[in-house]
């Protein structure tokens, strides 16, 4: 920070307490920010001046100052002082000199290394934060500021919120506060608010620096609200063709809008995207010692899914036959399958965020499961609608991505263990080892005959299964 900024002929400026107000850096709803001399410890500072606020935000600007105060990482804009003057209350933080992300960005995307340390300075300062109790709640490419040598600050601690329960008896009649267009789902639902939600702000900005353009760039506060609540986002390549399927995954798994579906820190988002920058176009991975699924491969077929998915569909041009009258008359009325794909719409939000889901079990191993009441239409969303955008992205691929369909009779497990077995080198007893006694599996499921061809139970979703209640 500058000091003896202020000569003598400066004394006429304005005062605010022992501070010289000097130019205007910033202002937004929750005050202004300016550029100001302070005459007691001779250094020129950043002044955020608040406007307006009642006895309980005053309570937890007091409480919360006294943290941000005391919160010492490199990262974090360093509080020197905070306080109130005639009422008003204020910020003494120092000052950068240098630009914002917003301005560093421009009109345009980031190159990936420039956004990646500069997330990662952010994200470092985030789970600093977190580990003492507090959601930044506003985290934007305008608070992100980086100094001449390139060093990242996180700035606007001002109306960070600390999470304990006495904090959220202070907080309970304040007013939402943060930016629409990084603004975490839970947080406009008034749902449970922590770390993870900064970490959806944090991966909504990454998302711009990779794509120069918003996750979700509706006109009207309304619109963004509905999106970020409702519609999955794009994969970042739609827009920028040199972004890999695994960085795909990192940010739409960042931006899940359930947090338990998000990394358990900014840090680990950010480390996983950088790892996930390159790989499968210039880093070059060993190949695996035995036979098993291709991550980066299926993280392509799943991203090229989800494209297929999020595209305007053609109209249906299927001629219904007339030469025999049809088994049911309405159609809609019975179950689609993958004859009918092109029939069925309506369910296109689904289908795309079941995709998304399906890219971060690459990561957890854990099952999609489809639940819903009898006739809602699970069973036709899965066959004629995520089984066909799956099987077009396998055009292309050297080897399909196998896809089992079965109906659960009176032992399901050894019904599934036998199906799997027949896609895989591991016999049915060890795929049903934990559900069942394995000799009763080996008695109730055949051995796999190599050169039997498979049956018409069709193909399955890998670690996606959908069950069809049998009917009483």
């Amino acid at each position: 920070m500058a000091t003896g900024a202020v000569g003598a002929s400066d004394t006429d400026l304005p005062l605010f307490g022992r501070y010289r107000v000097l130019q205007l850096l910033g202002q937004g709803g929750m005050g202004v920010v300016h550029r100001a001399y302070d005459t007691v410890n001779d250094r020129v500072v950043a002044l955020k001046r608040l406007s307006g606020g009642d006895r309980d935000f005053r309570a937890r600007f007091q409480r919360e100052s006294r943290i941000v105060a005391g919160l010492s990482h490199p990262n974090v804009i360093p509080v020197n002082d905070f306080g109130e003057v005639d009422g008003e209350l204020y910020l003494d933080m120092m000052l950068v000199e240098g630009t914002d992300l917003r301005r560093m960005m421009g009109v345009g995307a980031l190159d990936h290394g420039t956004a990646m340390r500069v997330l990662k300075q952010v994200a470092a300062a985030l789970d600093a934060a977190h580990a003492k109790g507090l959601v930044h709640r506003d985290v934007k490419p305008s608070n992100i500021l980086i100094d001449g040598e390139g060093h990242a600050y996180l700035a606007d601690f001002g109306i960070a919120r600390e999470t304990s329960s006495e904090a959220t008896v202070l907080t309970q009649s304040g007013d939402l506060v943060g930016t629409w267009d990084y603004m975490a789902p839970e947080r406009m639902s008034r749902g449970q608010v922590d770390g993870r939600s900064d970490q959806y702000s944090l991966a909504c900005v990454l998302f711009e620096c990779l794509t120069g353009r918003l996750a979700h760039p509706a006109l009207d506060p309304a619109g963004k609200v509905a999106a970020h609540l409702l519609q999955p986002a794009p994969a970042p390549s739609v827009f920028s063709p040199t972004i890999t399927p695994a960085l795909d995954t990192v940010v739409l798994r960042g931006m899940a809008k359930d947090p338990a579906r998000r990394y358990a820190t900014a840090g680990e988002m950010m480390a996983a995207a950088e790892a996930a920058v390159f790989e499968g176009v210039t880093a070059r991975q060993a190949q695996p010692t035995a036979a098993g699924p291709d991550k980066g491969q299926d993280q392509g077929r799943i991203v090229r899914a989800i494209l297929r998915s999020t595209a305007p569909r053609k109209p249906a041009t299927r001629k219904m036959a007339h030469d025999k009258p049809p088994t049911c008359p309405y159609p809609g009325l019975i179950g689609f399958d993958s004859t009918n794909a092109d029939l069925f719409h309506g369910r296109d939000h689904v289908v795309t965020d079941l995709l998304v889901r399906l890219a971060e079990q690459l990561d957890t191993g854990e099952p999609v499961v489809v639940v819903g009441a009898s006739g809602a239409g699970k069973s036709s969303v899965i066959h004629a609608g995520l089984l066909p955008v799956l099987e077009a992205a396998n055009q292309g691929e050297d080897t399909a991505w196998p896809q089992i369909v079965i109906t659960p009779g009176m032992d399901p497990i050894s019904n599934l263990a036998g199906a799997l077995a027949y896609h895989s080198t591991i016999v049915a007893a060890e795929w049903a080892r934990d559900q069942g006694d394995a000799d009763e599996v080996r008695r109730t499921v055949p051995a796999r005959d190599p050169g039997r061809p498979p049956d018409d139970r069709g193909r399955p979703v890998r670690g996606a299964v959908h069950p069809r209640r049998p009917r009483r």
